[in-house]
């Protein structure tokens, strides 16, 4: 009973399907007037396309859409032969996106599934970087009033081992240790009472859990046993994300690695039809289209078709 409707959006980014997200509204609806945007605000050159190669080859059901970039060079790498387990690979990677964080660029690290992104959150936790998610309601994200939220724990972890730590540092791992409770963490006592030498085997993991959840306090695990290595040079105040690519639509970064890893080895019988395909294609476009200057493709070796 509308005079006007106006449905807004692109066929190739259509990921949430199990929220009722379809490409179909967008290519069949019967519409009096279509518009076409042809130039993108976000895209370099090099990046823009890869992008438009891939769907012209993966994308077919939709509706091509020859774009234009900002106009800008951008670059391109493919890294080839990685293997997200070898710690001389992430290392390497390491070392690349320490580079980006210099330049005082944002960088995206974005993986296909929950698992693989809490994995690259350990590693480069391990190493002293000072995370950031892209999901809002991750539960990680739920305060205690005064302690602050699990990252801003694990970020007083970080900075204790770094030799670096502020009183709020302290604060938090009395905290978790039971040394003092929520309703004591505005006092000012001598920083001996928050830190005990043996304060890592002291942190209660049963409150951890009560308040963030099992994954929160098996990922602290992993960090207190295999202990925190912080590196030199990383630069106060980075914007590093790790996340999957779900969860980075609609949002960008200057520098993208996308890390191209299948949870199964052999996709290709995973998916049953061609429309299965086209809906993961659809995924990994959205993750290549996330950069504004850079974007990097990471081959592992159960990687799913890009090229």
């Amino acid at each position: 009973d509308k005079e006007l409707i106006i449905i807004a959006g692109d066929d190739w980014q259509t990921i949430f399907t199990w929220m009722g997200a379809d490409p179909k509204f967008l290519i069949e609806y019967p519409a009096d007037l279509e518009i076409i945007l042809k130039k993108t605000w976000r895209l370099p050159e090099k990046v823009l396309r890869q992008a438009l190669s891939y769907a012209e080859t993966n994308l077919r059901s939709g509706v091509f859409k020859e774009m234009q970039s900002t106009g800008k060079k951008g670059a391109l790498a493919h890294i080839r032969n990685f293997s997200t387990r070898r710690e001389e690979d992430i290392n390497q990677l390491v070392q690349w996106v320490l580079a980006e964080l210099k330049k005082g660029h944002s960088v995206m690290i974005l993986t296909r599934t929950n698992s693989q992104a809490l994995h690259f959150f350990g590693e480069f936790y391990k190493r002293g970087f000072k995370l950031k998610s892209l999901k809002k309601s991750t539960k990680w994200n739920k305060k205690v009033e005064k302690v602050g939220n699990f990252f801003d724990l694990l970020h007083s972890i970080i900075e204790i081992e770094r030799g670096t730590p502020k009183r709020e540092d302290f604060k938090r791992i009395g905290w978790a240790c039971g040394v003092i409770t929520e309703e004591e963490f505005d006092k000012e006592l001598p920083l001996t009472t928050y830190l005990k030498p043996n304060w890592r085997e002291e942190i209660i993991l049963e409150k951890i859990q009560e308040i963030w959840g099992r994954q929160a306090r098996r990922f602290l695990e992993k960090i207190l046993r295999e202990g925190l290595k912080p590196m030199d040079g990383i630069p106060g105040g980075h914007e590093l994300y790790i996340d999957t690519i779900h969860s980075s639509k609609g949002l960008e970064a200057d520098v993208v690695f996308l890390i191209n890893e299948m949870p199964r080895r052999r996709w290709r019988k995973f998916f049953k039809s061609l429309e299965e395909l086209e809906a993961e294609a659809r995924v990994w476009f959205v993750g290549m289209t996330r950069a504004r200057k850079a974007l990097g493709i990471v081959w592992t070796d159960k990687a799913f078709r890009l090229d």
